[in-house]
Order: C-alpha cells, then sequence, then structure tokens
C-alpha cells in the first residue's frame, strides 16, 4: 500500500532541475517548482527540510515544501555541498586558486550556520578534493576535519577554537560516529616503514597518548579504509582495500572488519567463499549487515552485529545490495559490468519475492516507504537511453521515463521523508504495471552483414536436406504399391516372395546408400544455395576432372533415379534388394554364421561407410590424400567380398 506522504524525485539533466511525484501520481511534475540553467549539484538534508544548489556559480538554499529561495551564496568556483545530519550547518567547497603575486590562494572551504539565517562560521584551507568533507556527529554538536597528521575538533557553533585534537604519526583517515550522545572517534594509520596498519577506536574526547583505546585492530596490505557505523553506533564496518594485492584478482584485494564498541571486540569477517568483496551494507535498524562476495555466481550472506553468520542467500550474478528504510527488504542486484538485474529478497524468512531484468541502469535506491525502487540511466556513464524508472518491490514496473533527443540525465533521486518508514508485510504477488518501451538486447550470435543473405539461404537448403531425409527414414517398402499397376495394391516385397514359394518375408529397414539419396535429392528439383563467381568456376573445373578420371566407373558407383517416386519407377538396384530379401529363406532355416565371419561383415561395413563420407566430401570438393583416394577405388572389392560373406 503506497504511503500517505508525497514522494517526491529530484530530476537534474541537461535542462535543469525539476520535481516530479514518484507516488502515488507517478512522473506528474510539480510545476511549483522549475530551475533552469546550469546546476553544477544539488543536495537535500536527511529530514526531507532544505535544498541545497549549485546554479550559474552560486549556491541557493531552497525550503521544502514551498521551494522559496531562502539564501544565495556568492561562490563562483563552487563544485560541491554537504548537509551536516540534522540539517543545521552547509559546507561548500569551491576550487582552490592560487594566486601568483601572493604565493597562495584564499581558503575555499565554508562553512555556514542555516539554523538561523545562514551565517558563515569559518573558512578552511582544502586544497584537494579527495576526502574533503568534514563530519558532525548526529546532533551536530562536535565539527571535526582532517589536518595533516591531525585531527581537529570544534564544538559546532564555534569554529574559531579548537577544542580537542588527536595527534598521530601518519594518519591518513578518521570517522566521527553520527550518534546523538556517547560519541565514538575511529583513527586508521596506514604501513609505515614494515609497520602494521593501525586501527584504533576511542570514546570522544579521550583519545590522548596515555589513554587507552576501546578497541583496536592490526593488519597487513591495507591502502585505503571506508567506515560504516550502524544505527545505534555501537559498531563500525571497514571496507579496506590494496591496489596491488595478490595475483589472484587485477582489481587488488578487500578486506571487511567488524570493531564493536559493546563487547570491545574488533575482527575480520570471514566469508566461506573466495573472491573479491563486492559490497557491504548495514540494514538501517542496525541491527545486521549484509555483504556480496566471491566469484560470479556471487553469494550474499546476513551477520547480525556481532558477526555471526543469520543466513545465505542463493547465489546468482551480483555486485550490490541495498536495504529498504523499514529493513524489512534487500535488493541484491548487479549493475556496471553485470547484467542489470535486480533480486529482492524479505529478510525475516530469506525467500525470493522477485527476479526482474532492468535495462541500463546506473544508479539504484529505495523510496522512503521501502516499498518501490528507482533506477535511472546518467550521463556521462552512459550516453544512450538516459531516463528513469519505478518499480514496485514485486518486480512490476509502474513508470518509465526516457529523456527525449538531445537531453541527458545527470541525476536522479528520491527527496528524503523519514515519515514514511511505516512497517509493511510484504507479498509476493505481483502488482499491475507497464511494458517497458526500451527494447531489450537479442541474444542471437552476431552475423556480418555480407554473409546473412547466405546464411539464411544455407539455413533453408540444411533444412530442407533433413526434412528429405526424415522421409526417406521413415518409407517402408511394404506399404509401397506394385510397380507395374498389377496387384491392387499388394507390397512388391509380398509378391515376390509368393511368387518364389516362400513365407512372407519382412523388410526391416531401408538400406537404401547415402549417394542414391544424394543424387535423390538432386533430381528432386531442389537447388543449392547460390555461389560466387570464383567458387561456381572452382567447381565447374572439378566436375569437369571428376568426369574425366570416373568416366570408366561412372556406372558401377552411381545410381542415377529421376524422381523419388517410391509408386510407379523403381531403381535396378531396390529390385534386386527386394528380391534377394523374398529369397531369404525362413529365420529358422539359415545357417549360422559363424562368429569370425560375422567380425568380418562388421568391418567391411564400417570401411563401405567410410567409402561413401569419402565419396561426398569429394563432391563438396574437398581435396583428398593418395590413401583416402585409394580406399575409394577399393570399393567395389570391399563389395564383393562382402556378397561371397553373405552368402
Amino acid at each position: 500500500m503506497a504511503s500517505r506522504s508525497p514522494l517526491n524525485i529530484a530530476i537534474h539533466d541537461s535542462g535543469g532541475l525539476r520535481l516530479v511525484e514518484g507516488c502515488p501520481n507517478y512522473g506528474k511534475e510539480i510545476s511549483e517548482f522549475s530551475l533552469e540553467g546550469k546546476i553544477k549539484t544539488f543536495t537535500a538534508t536527511s529530514n526531507g527540510k532544505k535544498l541545497a544548489l549549485i546554479l550559474n556559480g552560486s549556491v541557493q538554499i531552497l525550503q521544502i515544501p514551498t521551494w522559496k529561495v531562502e539564501h544565495t551564496l556568492q561562490h563562483p568556483a563552487a563544485q560541491d555541498l554537504q548537509w551536516s545530519p540534522g540539517g543545521g550547518y552547509l559546507a561548500v567547497w569551491c576550487l582552490y586558486i592560487s594566486v601568483k603575486k601572493e604565493g597562495s590562494g584564499t581558503p575555499n572551504l565554508h562553512i555556514y550556520d542555516t539554523r538561523n539565517g545562514c551565517t558563515l562560521l569559518k573558512s578552511f584551507y582544502q586544497i584537494s578534493q579527495i576526502d574533503w568533507q568534514p563530519q558532525w556527529t548526529g546532533d551536530d554538536s562536535v565539527f571535526a576535519r582532517n589536518v595533516t597528521s591531525e585531527v581537529h575538533f570544534y564544538k559546532a557553533a564555534d569554529l574559531d577554537t579548537v577544542a580537542h585534537k588527536r595527534v598521530q604519526a601518519k594518519l591518513k583517515a578518521f570517522s566521527l560516529s553520527p550518534s546523538n550522545s556517547g560519541h565514538l572517534a575511529v583513527f586508521f594509520t596506514p604501513s609505515v616503514k614494515g609497520a602494521p596498519c593501525l586501527v584504533q577506536m576511542f570514546k570522544y574526547p579521550h583519545f590522548k597518548d596515555n589513554q587507552r583505546p576501546i578497541t583496536n585492530l592490526s593488519f597487513f596490505k591495507v591502502d585505503s579504509v571506508e567506515f560504516m557505523w550502524n544505527k545505534p553506533c555501537n559498531a563500525v564496518l571497514l571496507l579496506t582495500s590494496v591496489e596491488k594485492g595478490d595475483d589472484k584478482s587485477y582489481y587488488g584485494e578487500r578486506m571487511v572488519f567488524l570493531m564493536n564498541s559493546k563487547t570491545e571486540e574488533a575482527f575480520r569477517v570471514t566469508f566461506s567463499k573466495d573472491g573479491p568483496i563486492n559490497a557491504v551494507s548495514w540494514t538501517p535498524d542496525g541491527k545486521n549487515f549484509l555483504a556480496v562476495y566471491g566469484n560470479n555466481p556471487a553469494s550474499c550472506s546476513m551477520f547480525n552485529s556481532k558477526g555471526d553468520l543469520v543466513h545465505n542467500l542463493q547465489e546468482g550474478a551480483r555486485n550490490m545490495v541495498l536495504v529498504n528504510p523499514v529493513s524489512n527488504l534487500a535488493m541484491v542486484g548487479g549493475s556496471g559490468n553485470i547484467s542489470p538485474r535486480i533480486e529482492v529478497w524479505e529478510l525475516a524468512r530469506g525467500t525470493r519475492l522477485c527476479n526482474q531484468e532492468c535495462p541500463d541502469v546506473t544508479v539504484m535506491q529505495w523510496s522512503p516507504c521501502g516499498q518501490y525502487l528507482l533506477t535511472s540511466t546518467c550521463s556521462p556513464r552512459l550516453r544512450v537511453n538516459n531516463g528513469y524508472r519505478i518499480y514496485h518491490y514485486s518486480g512490476s514496473l509502474l513508470m518509465e521515463y526516457l529523456c527525449p533527443k538531445g537531453v541527458e540525465l545527470y541525476h536522479a533521486e528520491w527527496l528524503p521523508v523519514p515519515s514514511a518508514a511505516q512497517p509493511f508485510t510484504p507479498s509476493a504477488a505481483k502488482v499491475q504495471g507497464i511494458q517497458s518501451s526500451v527494447k531489450t538486447a537479442s541474444t542471437e550470435r552476431y552475423i556480418p552483414p555480407g554473409q546473412r543473405s547466405s546464411v539464411s539461404e544455407q539455413n533453408k537448403y540444411v533444412e530442407n536436406c533433413k526434412q528429405f531425409l526424415r522421409q526417406i527414414d521413415k518409407y517402408d517398402v511394404r506399404k509401397s504399391p506394385r510397380a507395374g499397376g498389377g496387384g491392387g495394391g499388394q507390397p512388391v516385397g509380398l509378391n515376390l516372395a509368393a511368387q518364389n514359394g516362400h513365407k512372407k518375408a519382412t523388410v526391416k529397414e531401408d538400406k537404401t546408400p547415402d549417394s542414391w539419396r544424394e543424387h535423390c535429392w538432386g533430381a528432386a528439383g531442389n537447388t543449392e544455395p547460390p555461389l560466387s563467381k570464383s567458387a561456381a568456376k572452382n567447381k565447374k573445373r572439378r566436375e569437369t576432372k571428376r568426369q574425366k578420371d570416373e568416366a570408366a566407373q561412372a556406372q558401377k558407383n552411381m545410381l542415377v533415379i529421376e524422381e523419388p517416386d517410391f509408386g510407379a519407377k523403381k531403381t535396378n538396384k531396390l529390385k534386386e534388394s527386394l528380391e534377394e530379401t523374398a529369397s531369404t529363406p525362413p529365420k529358422g532355416q539359415q545357417n549360422q554364421q559363424p562368429a569370425e565371419g560375422e567380425k568380418k561383415v562388421k568391418a567391411i561395413k564400417k570401411k563401405l561407410q567410410r567409402i561413401e563420407k569419402l565419396k561426398k566430401d569429394l563432391k563438396d570438393g574437398k581435396e583428398l590424400d593418395s590413401n583416402q583416394t585409394v580406399m575409394i577405388n577399393g570399393e567395389s572389392a570391399l563389395l564383393a567380398e562382402l556378397k561371397s560373406l553373405s552368402v
């Protein structure tokens, strides 16, 4: 059931920024809001009350849902924005520009207080855009930023005075817990001169040199660390990576570590399958986390906050995992180098609700209510089929929008609505949806344009040959009318047997040679696929040479049948076969062949089958070696020997 709160989607394309309804009026544009111009980026507060964006060289702050511009900040070089967790402070990072005359530039990181008006608190030097974001606690009371080998902590409202400082040699990264009370801080130091990497967890602000950490970790082969806190902020996941790992992976090596402040434990999370670790994500309630790991088909497992395995999901091709805000559904899918696919799993029971393919997806996001998925195809990652789609968690496509020609989509995301996350009971029943207008890629093999006509003709020719040979295999001479018109349709084999004074003979199978079938196929009026001029010329030359070389044996080795009609006209060879069958005494009166003679007969028949295949290859234009030519010339001797053994 749809949420009562309106769910809106912000669309940033080459035309500007606009808002559309995501539910229940899918895609309905909100006329009260529309901004045209060159928009660099935009971001909304986590409570969904304010929206900040960079438009034409200035930073604008808008009120939601009135969409009224509250403040305009002049920053022509602004590149990125960040809100504090509580939405009371805004950080603006600008491109650092140095002045040659003065030898240094101006501060380029600006912190604004937006609780009452918009006041500039302080400007800092932050030359690199890598890890430029400052950090706040969840209640916006503590502000922290990384300086070379130091981390400075401030009271959020007073940035002129450093309240606390953590000094550590070669300190590279830190993380401040986004908690409302009982704040924690984690510091990471990479390997230096063969020493292991070090990660320490402290309770804020008790992290002086003589104070003992809550827990710590040491390990090797790590270049960078990504910190992920759970909602209660009593545990943090460390996703470590190294660019040059072992020889097993070209993309380096990744590991997952868990640090728990309640149990004061820190350890590496081990997985049941070898391979890369693609994604790790906490559930929004903070009780469990999911990990996608291993070579495809990759595994997905759920662990609790202590690192114990809860259950495993079915393996599949995936490299990402997203948990909805209600924490009861997880989207395990693929994107990038994996065919885009959406798999929605119910976490409580570990059952899959849908398995849906989706074309050309670069970004996926759960709606604030946790029942819808927004997928988008954005530029510059992909410049074709730009647009966005809304899926129900059951897999039904509810809405699809494709950008018109000449328009590129840069970003699409749900606007935060915290009150929309209400518990609901998932159902596997699909809701009514629509059909996508994007054509799916063909799974057939690629055929170059110059070969498509010949391949189609060849396929028709081969299919006709197979169909005709199937008809030959099903033919029964006992049901064929007599040649000459007499007998009232009596089978030929039975009539010959009566004339010779024997019992009724049975013809078990059709032993007509392959050469007869091939010639009969040509006499039926069908033609081979058209040949090129050079191929036709070579074929004519080979046929002329073969006619000269085999003129003496043409009558013995080839049987000409003008029409594959088994009623009125019969070939001499077929009549001889039937006469031999009719003259054969009953089974009880036959002399048993010795075992040695049977072996010789089988060996001769195998050689004759090989000769028939060689003759077919010769007819198709293939060149034969001297041994194969000798084998073909010995066909008459083999036939004579077979006839003597059959007497």
